[in-house]
C-alpha cells in the first residue's frame, strides 16, 4: 500500500517534523518564526503523503506566514522542510507499505471468533500490526490479558453493559462518553509553541507505538466484538441497526486492558523519546509530565465509547 494512503501515521509524522523543526531554531527565536517553521514542516510532510492535496495545503499555509519578512519566511521554510524530509525518509522502511490482509472467521464459525459486521468487507490498516514502532525498539513486552471467557459471569455482565450503553435512548450513556479524547485533553490549555510541539510529538508517537502493540495482540487473539455477539437475536439486530454507537463500544475488559497497554507504552515512549528524536524543547519535559497527569485524571468510563461517525461506521 502506498505511503500516501496512510492517514493513521500522517499526523504523527507531521508532529514529529514540527518537533524537529523547532529543535533547529534558537530557544528564544521569535514565536512567529517558530510557528512558521512548524507550519512548513507539517505542510511538507502532508504534501509528501497526500500530493493531490498540495494546492489546498499551499493555500492553508499562506496566512500562517503572511506576517513574516522575506528572510524570516526563507529561514522558516528551510528549517521546516529539512526536518520534514528527515522524518519522512526515516519512515519509509517502517513496514507499513507492506499490506497484510486479515482474514476473519468464516460464516458458521464457533462463537467468539472474530467476524466481519454486515457490510464490512475488510479490516482497515491491518499492516499496523507488522509495522516498526517509531520510538521503541519493540512492542513485544506489552501484553494485555486475554479476552474474557465466553459465557462467564463477567462476560455476560459486560455484554449487557455494552447493550445498555449503545442502545437507542440509553439512560446510562454520558456526554463525556460521547466527546472525543482530544476535546478532553486540549480544553483550557495555554501552551507555548514549543510546549505544544513537544506535547503533540509525544502524544502522537506514543499513540502510534501503542497502536502497533494493540494491533499485534488484536490479531494474535482475534475475539469477536460485542456488536457481533449482540446481533444474535433479531430484536438486538434491529436495535443495533438503529444505533451507530454500537460500532465503537467495546467490552469494559478490553477497554481496561487497552488503557493499561497504552499507558505502559506511553511511559516507555516518554523515557526513550529524547534518545530517538533529540533533546526536549522544554527542560523538565513539561509536556510529557502534563500528558501523564491528564492520562491519570481520565476516568475509565471516558474510554468506553468512541461515538464519532468515523469510528462507528463500518469500513466501506
Amino acid at each position: 500500500m502506498p505511503r500516501s494512503l496512510a492517514p493513521p501515521c500522517s499526523s504523527t509524522l507531521s508532529c514529529l517534523a514540527q518537533y524537529k523543526a523547532l529543535q533547529g531554531l534558537p530557544v528564544d527565536a521569535d514565536e512567529a518564526l517558530q510557528e512558521a517553521a512548524a507550519a512548513f514542516a507539517g505542510h511538507t510532510v502532508l504534501s509528501a503523503l497526500f500530493p493531490w492535496r498540495f494546492s489546498k495545503l499551499d493555500k492553508a499555509i499562506k496566512p500562517l506566514v503572511a506576517d513574516l519578512d522575506a528572510a524570516q519566511k526563507a529561514e522558516a521554510k528551510e528549517v521546516g522542510r529539512e526536518a520534514a524530509v528527515e522524518v519522512v525518509k526515516a519512515s519509509l522502511d517502517d513496514g507499513f507499505a507492506a499490506y497484510e490482509p486479515f482474514a476473519p472467521a468464516e460464516e458458521g464459525a464457533d462463537p467468539d471468533e472474530y467476524q466481519f459486521a454486515p457490510n464490512q468487507t475488510y479490516v482497515v490498516y491491518p499492516q499496523i500490526a507488522t509495522s516498526s514502532p517509531l520510538v521503541l525498539d519493540s512492542v513485544e513486552e506489552f501484553k494485555p490479558a486475554p479476552p474474557l471467557r465466553l459465557g462467564s459471569d463477567e462476560y455476560v455482565a459486560q455484554l449487557q453493559e455494552v447493550y445498555e450503553l449503545g442502545r437507542k435512548g440509553s439512560a446510562s450513556r454520558t456526554r463525556e462518553q460521547t466527546d472525543t479524547i482530544a476535546q478532553v485533553l486540549i480544553a483550557d490549555r495555554n501552551l507555548t509553541v514549543r510546549e505544544a510541539a513537544q506535547l503533540f510529538a509525544l502524544l502522537n508517537a506514543a499513540t502510534w507505538d501503542a497502536s502497533i502493540a494493540a494491533y499485534t495482540e488484536k490479531y494474535a487473539q482475534p475475539s469477536w466484538r460485542p456488536i457481533t455477539a449482540i446481533r444474535v437475536t433479531q430484536e438486538a439486530v434491529d436495535e443495533v441497526n438503529w444505533s451507530r454507537v454500537y460500532g465503537g463500544v467495546h467490552f469494559r475488559h478490553a477497554v481496561t486492558e487497552g488503557a493499561k497497554l497504552g499507558a505502559a507504552v506511553a511511559q516507555a515512549v516518554i523515557e526513550a523519546f529524547e534518545d530517538k528524536f533529540g533533546p526536549a524543547l522544554e527542560s523538565g519535559v513539561h509536556a510529557a509530565a502534563a500528558h501523564s497527569k491528564w492520562t491519570r485524571q481520565l476516568p475509565a468510563e471516558s474510554f468506553t465509547t468512541c461515538c464519532s461517525e468515523t469510528a462507528a461506521a463500518p469500513p466501506q
